[in-house]
């Protein structure tokens, strides 16, 4: 008896072996096949910046950036300064009464790699001014909010598609709503757009009648 155990554990372990090899050989030639075509090469933060320019760069001379105000509880987006709370050159609120848009001592840095990597790395939390200077846009974002959110934006991705649209859908921050984006190949005028986005909640609503009523709150750019 006790032989055979021994033959059957000795057969049992040839197998693993050669299975072993066969993958490790497998996985040296997956290895092979990264470094020789940098295609394959795992995602970098430099990637992930050409990606976040490519898919939200609207504006690029100035872009917004999260401000919180955890005494009373609120935020919002401003401009992002060089010369934020600068004693005698910033001149917003509370310290003064200029708005950001009209202060003559504007210094908006570009939304450019920088930016981006700081965004990435958890350093600040920024967005974009989705219309460009000559009025066009690179995506359309239809913003759900509410409890019937999910089967609302599922619907709207759902009812493009049949059109030959794609639609990507998140959650927002909150986690109490999400945005259904579209993504245009080339910049494309904001109210073509916005037209686009109105064709497709109006086909949402032959679908189903309450569609565009509870949950769809606003298209960006708005």
């Amino acid at each position: 008896m006790n032989q055979d155990r021994i033959r059957k554990l000795e057969l049992e372990l040839g197998r693993l072996e050669a299975r072993r090899s066969e993958l490790e050989n497998e996985l040296a030639l997956l290895k092979s096949d990264i470094s020789d075509n940098p295609k394959l090469s795992l995602p970098t933060i430099e990637s992930h910046i050409d990606l976040f320019l490519q898919m939200f760069r609207c504006r690029e001379s100035v872009y917004p950036k999260l401000w919180e105000n955890r005494a009373k509880g609120t935020s919002g987006y401003s401009p992002a300064c060089n010369n934020e709370w600068v004693k005698g050159v910033c001149g917003k609120p509370p310290n003064g009464r200029v708005k950001c848009s009209e202060c003559p001592n504007q210094a908006f840095p570009a939304l450019d790699e920088d930016a981006v990597r700081a965004h990435l790395d958890g350093l600040a939390i920024i967005g974009t001014y989705a219309i460009r200077e000559d009025d066009t846009c690179v995506f359309l974002a239809c913003d759900f909010d509410g409890s019937a959110w999910q089967g609302d934006a599922f619907l709207y991705k759902r009812v493009a598609a049949d059109f030959g649209v794609e639609v990507l859908v998140e959650r927002s921050r909150s986690g109490e709503g999400g945005h259904a984006w579209i993504f245009f190949e080339q910049p494309v005028q904001a109210r073509a757009a916005r037209a686009l986005g109105t064709f497709i909640l109006s086909k949402c609503g032959e679908v189903n009648d309450r569609m565009g009523l509870e949950s769809f709150d606003r298209f960006f750019p708005n």
